[in-house]
This record gives C-alpha cells, sequence and structure tokens, in this order.
C-alpha cells in the first residue's frame, strides 16, 4: 500500500468514527477507496479484535507499547505492576497522584541524601508534593502535561 493509499484509509477511519460520516460521502470525497474496507470498518469491535489476544498482546496494543519491551521487562516486573505503570506513563496529560515511598532500608544517611534529591528535583520542576510524615511516603501531583 502506498503513502497515499495509507492517508486516505486514516482519513475515511478519522471521518467514520469521529465525524460519523456515510460511505456514500467517503466514496465521494475518496475516489477508488475499498468498499468491503468502508463495511467493515463499521462493524469493528475491539472487543472482538483483543479476543483472542493473550493478556500480554492486549497490554501492548491497549497501552501502545511495543510487545518486545514488555517481553524484556517481564523477568523484573510482574504484568499487573507493569501495566499499572503503564497506565499512569500514558495518562501523564491528566493532571495526576503518584505515591512515592524512599527504601526505608537505606543508611539514614543514604536515606536523607536521597530523600533532599527527590524534593529538589521536584521543585525544579514546580511539581507540587507533600510528604506524609506517619508513613514517610511522598504524595507527588502533577499538572496535566501540554504535549505537542
Amino acid at each position: 500500500m502506498s503513502i497515499d493509499q495509507t492517508a486516505q484509509y486514516l482519513y475515511a477511519t478519522y471521518r467514520i468514527f469521529w465525524e460519523k460520516a456515510s460511505n456514500k460521502t467517503i466514496l465521494k470525497e475518496i475516489k477508488g477507496i475499498n468498499r468491503n474496507f468502508l463495511k467493515k470498518l463499521r462493524t469493528f469491535s475491539w472487543e472482538r479484535a483483543l479476543q483472542s489476544k493473550d493478556k500480554k498482546e492486549k497490554l501492548s496494543i491497549c497501552e501502545a507499547v511495543p510487545s518486545f519491551m514488555i517481553e524484556h521487562l517481564l523477568p523484573v516486573m510482574n504484568l499487573e505492576f507493569l501495566e499499572a505503570n503503564l497506565r499512569i506513563m500514558n495518562s501523564l496529560t491528566e493532571s495526576s497522584e503518584v505515591t512515592a515511598r524512599i527504601n526505608t532500608l537505606l543508611k539514614e544517611d543514604d536515606n536523607n541524601i536521597l530523600e533532599v534529591i527527590i524534593k529538589s528535583e521536584l521543585e525544579k520542576l514546580n511539581v507540587f508534593f507533600k510528604k506524609d510524615t506517619l508513613y514517610g511516603i511522598f504524595k507527588i501531583y502533577y499538572p496535566a502535561l501540554a504535549i505537542g
């Protein structure tokens, strides 16, 4: 498929899903587009498309992360933890809150130095945070990031 054809199919997909354009309208706008593609596009279902996929493949598709990267990370973290982290990373365009905990198994001096470094970096980035003195965790609140 040529770059021009790819662009036409993407345009048709956009028009159908977001602007609710009819097949007749699209056929007038794009000469030679496959009518069968338009019919199948209207009946597309993510639920059906993902039905036969395993959890790793679903995660790769839904969170837009290459499957090789998921395979690379699985030896060091379980799938549920990886999924939760990918969802957080993909939601950085929304206002959000993250909880961070400094490893208390570190020596007291190392722990204090690490805490100072983290606070300093967050302040440089103008990220609001609050330390929970009871549990020693940080609540980090970041505004929606301007992407693009």
